[in-house]
């Protein structure tokens, strides 16, 4: 009589099967099968890469912007406790660091297979790196985490410095002057340089209403 509530009771303990898959950039290892549900590529729940080994980095430079892409292969949607996806850069030296969040999705109740996608910015982290993804499931069934992981090699960023103008409200023929100021103990100058201009005033946007 005893066996029948142990067998539920024990089946209930094992964890609820949260499938997520990366598939920009891609995972570690393969992504066999994921277009169909309950796909064992896309169940892992190992921290912090459900086991797989590294492989080759993607490049990336600090403060480019890329999108990111995974797939919901299970849905474990709930809408009274609903989860939800966290993409990470951590540090390939120390992947069980905190790491630094660079995007943050709550779930849907989109179904499985469903793609999920956002745009990131890289941060100023240079050095190997593990994006990794989360799928955080705190439905009544399940409170557990679910990881993907697509290693990354971040390169400073080398290009110039981008002038931000200030703007003025003065108009007609100007001159745009560039300073170099040396202070060093050898010499106490500026240096000019200069570009003739002629501002406009602004010109307020027309609101037009169309009649029915």
């Amino acid at each position: 009589m005893w066996l029948l509530p142990l067998a539920v009771l024990a089946l209930s303990a094992l964890p609820t099967p949260g499938h997520i898959c990366l598939l920009s950039p891609p995972q570690r290892g393969s992504m066999v099968g994921i277009n169909q549900e309950d796909s064992d590529d896309c169940l892992l729940y190992q921290a912090p890469c459900g086991g797989r080994d590294p492989q080759s980095p993607l490049i990336l430079t600090v403060g480019q912007r890329f999108v990111v892409t995974w797939q919901k292969n299970v849905d474990h949607f709930n809408s009274s406790t609903p989860g939800y996806f966290s993409v990470l850069v951590l540090d390939a030296d120390h992947p069980e660091s905190a790491g630094s969040e660079i995007l943050h999705v709550p779930d849907s109740p989109d179904p499985a297979l469903t793609l999920y996608w956002g745009n990131v910015t890289v941060p100023d982290t240079p050095g190997p790196g593990i994006l990794q993804l989360r799928y955080y499931i705190t439905n009544q069934d399940s409170a557990l985490i679910y990881y993907q992981c697509s290693d990354v090699l971040i390169l400073p960023d080398t290009r110039p410095t981008r002038l931000k103008l200030t703007q003025t409200s003065m108009t007609g023929p100007g001159i745009l002057q560039l300073r170099y100021y040396i202070t060093n103990l050898h010499s106490a100058l500026i240096y000019y340089q200069c570009s003739d201009v002629l501002i406009l005033p602004e010109t307020p946007q027309t609101s037009v209403t169309v009649a029915d």
